[in-house]
């Protein structure tokens, strides 16, 4: 069901990590080879309304190739699991994303 008009109009003008439920499943930094990486600064806005939802970082092309090489080390573990054992991991992330649906509103 859809809330109301003034509800919604109150909702898009909360920011984005005070109507989630747990706020610490926002990162506003990009995880690259173990770690979280980058300093908030370009500002993504929800292009209904305009506000602002998030900062994230504005990452160099040497930080892009960090991330694609930690990717590719990364790689081999992962494709020596059995299909059985990667769509197990798969399937707790989408149990995750259902249980906590209602942040996505």
């Amino acid at each position: 069901m859809t809330p109301p008009v003034a509800a919604r109009a109150t909702q898009s003008a909360a920011s984005l990590h005070d109507r989630l439920k747990d706020p610490s499943l926002l990162r506003d930094r990009c995880y690259i080879d173990g770690a979280w990486v980058g300093t908030p600064e370009f500002a993504v806005n929800n292009p209904a309304t305009g506000n602002e939802l998030i900062k994230i970082p504005q990452l160099s092309a040497d930080d892009a190739t960090k991330a694609v090489e930690a990717a590719q080390r990364a790689f081999p573990a992962w494709a020596k699991l059995t299909a059985k054992q990667r769509s197990n991991i798969l399937r707790k992330w989408f149990d995750l994303i259902i249980a906590n649906r209602e942040d996505s509103r």
